[in-house]
C-alpha cells in the first residue's frame, strides 16, 4: 500500500503538487520518540505504567466513530504509549504523535444503555484486529469507574465517564455565556455619592427627670488630628527616657 502511494505522488502525469503528499509518500523515518505522557485538546494523558501510584487516572482515552449520537461506534481503551514521529520530505518534515492503546472490543467488550446511552466495557474483552495506534487529535479523556457489586455478571464491567477538558468552561447563567467572560478591574471610581452631615441634631430627651436637653455643636471642642511620629523620632523620644532612668552612683542620687 505504501509502495502505491508513492508511485501514485511521484508520477508526474497524476499531477500531484502538494508537498504533505509528497512528504508523506516517502514514509516516516526510522527514528521514533517516546513519552509517558502528553498534553492535547486540553487533556493532560498519561500511559497507564506512568499512571500508577498516582492519585488520578488519566490512562483512559476514547475515539469518537464516525456518529458522534451513536455511542456505539466509538472506541475506548487504555494508553499504553506515546509515540512521535518524523515524515522528512523534500521541501519539509512535520512530526506526528500517535497513541498506541489497548481498546476494549466494541462488539463483545461494551454495552450501551439504549436509554441514557450509558456505556460499559469489559476489562477482559480487548480488540487486537486491527492498527492499535491513532492520532493524538482524535482522542479525548475517559476514566473508567469499577462496580461495587461483586456479581459475576459485573465484576469484570466498567462505567466510562468522560472527562472534561481544561479549555471548556462552564457558564453559571445563558447571560453570562452570551457576554465576554474577561475579568476586569476598576482602577478608578468615576463618581462618588457626596454625604451631607447635618449640623441640627436631634433633641435628647431625659426619662428620669422628665426634662429635653438640646446639644449645641458650636460649644463641643473641635478635635485636632495627631501627627504620627516616625520611627526615627519614637526611637530618639526612648533613648532619651533611657538616658533620664540611668543615675550616676557618684553623685549621690
Amino acid at each position: 500500500m505504501q509502495h502505491e502511494f508513492w508511485s501514485h505522488v511521484q508520477t508526474g502525469e497524476n499531477a500531484v503538487t502538494d508537498p504533505l503528499l509528497h512528504t508523506l509518500a516517502w514514509g516516516p523515518s526510522n527514528k521514533a520518540t517516546s513519552w509517558p505522557s502528553y498534553l492535547v485538546n486540553g487533556y493532560n494523558f498519561q500511559t497507564f505504567v506512568h499512571g500508577q501510584g498516582r492519585a488520578t487516572i488519566n490512562s483512559g482515552i476514547c475515539v469518537r466513530g464516525s456518529d458522534s449520537n451513536d455511542p456505539s461506534q466509538d472506541f475506548y481503551g487504555i494508553l499504553k504509549d506515546v509515540v512521535q514521529i518524523e515524515y522528512v520530505g523534500s521541501t519539509f518534515s512535520m512530526n506526528i504523535v500517535l497513541f498506541e492503546g489497548d481498546w476494549f472490543d466494541p462488539i463483545n467488550g461494551m454495552k450501551v444503555h439504549p436509554l441514557y446511552k450509558l456505556v460499559d466495557v469489559n476489562r477482559k474483552k480487548l480488540y487486537r484486529k486491527y492498527d492499535p495506534f491513532k492520532l493524538a487529535q482524535q482522542a479525548i479523556q475517559v476514566y473508567y469507574c469499577h462496580y461495587p457489586s461483586m456479581k459475576k455478571g459485573k465484576v469484570d464491567w466498567m462505567a466510562v465517564c468522560e472527562t472534561k477538558s481544561r479549555r471548556v468552561i462552564d457558564s453559571a447563567s445563558k447571560e453570562e455565556s452570551d457576554q465576554d467572560a474577561t475579568a476586569y478591574q476598576v482602577d478608578d471610581i468615576q463618581h462618588a455619592q457626596s454625604v451631607s452631615i447635618s449640623e441640627q441634631i436631634p433633641s435628647l430627651f431625659d426619662q428620669v427627670q422628665g426634662i429635653t436637653l438640646e446639644v449645641d455643636l458650636g460649644i463641643l471642642p473641635q478635635s485636632v488630628p495627631l501627627e504620627l511620629q516616625s520611627d526615627e523620632e519614637e526611637f530618639e523620644s526612648e533613648e532619651t527616657s533611657d538616658d533620664e532612668d540611668d543615675v550616676d552612683p557618684s553623685n549621690g542620687y
